[in-house]
């Protein structure tokens, strides 16, 4: 090296000095002169480059040797995967859809086995089950949610805009404006227009119970059972005093008598009309229970107005009201009057107890946010359990007896109780020994509940069909499939628990659909986050520099030249996501025919691009680098050439002479080498 050759000849140099003075004799030469001050040193030579930054063909001197500076940190691709949400919890997701599954089964099938649907006044049955699921469900989803609630404020509304929108939702949905089916008429009259639902229970539900997360817990750190308990008091305070106002109206109100009106239509006239009586319904009493005399109707007449509730409630199946008890009927010889009168079993005072299930769940969601093992996790929640069971059926011995339609104590303990074990079972099942394979329908259904039961249980979908059909209403798509499955198992109840039976799974179907091409969107959009962060850009001038080529960011990314707005997800199209699937399967053959043949796979993944990495060329055509290194990854040595014909420019691309041009150096993201 020339370093070396100048070393050598100072050596040498000073060697030879040193002979000539030895041989010189001391009579011949002159007197010393005076000492005079040594030469300055000649400053040390730089040290040598390590191996690996010497450049084949480059000298010494050149300053391209000298090392560039230090490129601004870039972002870890891995921050935006930091920066997401935390993974949901897939046996919530289970136990979600398997609620929706099971209100769809007993909203269609009840009708053909009354033993799965609702009670007619006291007692339990599976359809019973359905409405405390959600709102369990519920409670646990707010405690996860609103775990970390820093900003109140936004939380706030966030919660606000969130419960209107259910309720203004569930008022379409249960008001009266769809007349269900076999009737493609929709409408509803403003005066008779049902307030309350499903919807509205869950939406004020989930109100008082966001709120509670938000405003009424502590921010003390909790380190022991002790401090779990202080954080959360203030909730389990609320709880009783929402039971006790419970409790002391529904048996320290007085119930008057009270009157409403019946339409009847009028048999003996040759129009159809109908006339209007008023009927009153003869109470006078405290305390009761009964379907005629019980405060929760009360308050709803007195609130909301007869005309707004609930005009076929599920007391028309008591033996009073129906020869067919507990299924609908005629009603029987000297049946009561109250047998016709309206009553929302969703109503305002029993939707206070309703919105105790939704803080039992928000109790199980504290245990998932501050016990991280699993067993103490199923421990604590099986305890809970445990005590809800024993205290609903102590309740119902002291003589509060199960009842949906007043949402009694005793109801509330026992089916916050058995959700508390399912969500424990499910657990268990699907987290933690992680079979979750067979359940992967309804997590699938779980993850778009509200849209299933939009168009599932709300029947739209089934309506739309409904709305095609041959010369009469009666032979649509949806009736003739239940006639033929009716007719194949020889039975209109089978029949119509196998239609059932093909909704769900076709529901669970269209959700798989939904999930997996969200998941695409959400891919698509992360792919293109990360390549932004790995890109370096600098960040005053946006010039990258790198040795002697000088790049323009917009070259490294053009999208940079025309986003100046936020960076948000946004849904891909459906041609790009096919566009991405079908890319991402030929690298995938591409890599596994290159494995399989012994080659090493090209860099970019086997995808043809218009710039190559090739070896680069001095001038005296020595080759800088191997060309399967500069295809595998290699950086030394190689740079990124155009084919022939093509140039790139920092004003754009433009026609050039044939051969190849060089061109900048860029970040690459699919090494596979």
């Amino acid at each position: 090296m020339d370093s070396d050759v100048v070393r050598v000849r100072h050596v040498e140099e000073e060697e030879d000095d040193d002979e000539d003075e030895e041989n010189r004799s001391p009579l011949l030469s002159s007197p010393p002169p005076p000492p005079s001050p040594p030469p300055p040193s000649p400053p040390p030579l730089p040290p040598l480059p390590e191996l690996d930054e010497i450049h084949p063909w480059r000298p010494l001197s050149d300053p391209l040797l000298s090392p560039p500076p230090p490129p601004p940190p870039l972002k870890p691709p891995s921050s935006a995967a930091e920066s997401a949400p935390s993974p949901r919890l897939a046996s919530l997701d289970v136990f979600r859809g398997l609620t929706v599954a099971l209100m769809i089964l007993v909203d269609d099938a009840g009708g053909a086995f009354p033993a799965i649907n609702h009670a007619p006044w006291f007692g339990v049955t599976l359809a019973d089950f359905v409405m405390p699921f959600f709102l369990f469900i519920i409670g646990v989803s707010v405690a996860l949610v609103f775990k970390k609630s820093s900003n109140k404020a936004a939380a706030t509304k966030k919660v606000i805009m969130r419960t209107i929108k259910l309720f203004v939702l569930g008022v379409i949905l249960q008001g009266g404006y769809f007349h269900g089916r076999n009737n493609l008429t929709y409408g509803v009259d403003l005066d008779r227009i049902r307030w309350l639902g499903v919807l509205q229970r869950i939406s004020i539900g989930y109100f008082l119970a966001a709120m509670s997360e938000i405003w009424l817990i502590s921010d003390i750190t909790v380190d022991s059972p002790a401090s779990f308990v202080r954080k959360y008091y203030t909730e389990w305070i609320a709880t009783i005093l929402l039971s006790a106002l419970y409790v002391g109206l529904l048996f320290g109100l007085y119930v008057p008598s009270w009157e409403f009106e019946l339409s009847s239509r009028n048999s003996t006239s040759s129009s159809p009309n109908y006339q209007i009586s008023i009927e009153t319904v003869q109470c006078g009493v405290r305390g009761s229970l009964g379907p005629p005399c019980n405060v929760v109707g009360l308050v709803d007449r007195l609130f909301l107005g007869e005309n707004h509730l609930y005009q076929r409630p599920v007391y028309k199946r008591t033996k009073e009201c129906s020869v067919n008890s507990p299924d609908y009927g005629p009603l029987p010889p000297n049946s009561p009057n109250w047998c016709l009168a309206p009553f929302d079993p969703e109503g305002l005072l029993s939707t206070l107890m309703a919105a105790v299930t939704c803080f039992v769940g928000l109790h199980f969601g504290h245990i998932i946010v501050h016990f991280k093992n699993n067993g103490q996790r199923m421990i604590l929640w099986s305890l809970t359990s445990l005590a809800l069971l024993v205290c609903g059926f102590i309740v119902w011995l002291s003589g509060m007896p199960f009842s949906k339609p007043l949402y009694t104590m005793s109801y509330m303990f026992l089916t916050a109780g058995v959700s508390g074990f399912l969500l424990t079972l499910m657990y268990y099942v699907v987290d933690v020994t992680g079979f979750r394979k067979p359940f992967v329908l309804f997590q699938w259904m779980g993850m778009n509940a509200l849209i299933v039961y939009v168009l599932a249980a709300c029947r739209l979908f089934t309506i739309f069909l409904q709305g095609f059909y041959w010369r009469s209403p009666k032979y649509n798509l949806v009736n003739a499939t239940e006639y033929l499955l009716q007719t194949n198992f020889h039975s209109e109840r089978w029949g119509t628990l196998g239609f059932v039976l093909l909704e769900i799974l076709f529901w669970c179907l269209a959700s798989g659909l939904l999930h997996m091409k969200r998941d695409l969107n959400q891919n698509i959009t992360l792919g293109f986050e990360d390549r932004r962060q790995m890109i370096q850009i600098h960040p005053q001038n946006k010039v990258v520099e790198d040795g002697d080529n000088t790049k323009d960011s917009s070259l490294v990314f053009p999208e940079r030249k025309k986003k100046e707005r936020k960076d948000r997800p946004r849904s891909r199209p459906f041609s790009i996501t096919l566009s991405y699937l079908a890319r991402c399967a030929k690298d995938t053959l591409s890599l596994a025919l290159s494995a399989h043949a012994g080659r090493t796979p090209p860099r970019d993944g086997g995808r043809k691009t218009r710039r190559q990495w090739v070896p680069e060329r001095s001038e005296g055509g020595q080759q800088g680098a191997d060309a399967a290194f500069c295809r595998c990854g290699g950086a030394q040595g190689c740079v990124r050439v155009e084919p022939v014909g093509v140039r790139r420019s920092e004003g754009g691309r433009e026609r050039g002479k044939a051969g190849a041009e060089q061109v900048e150096q860029d970040v690459f993201f699919f090494s596979s080498c």
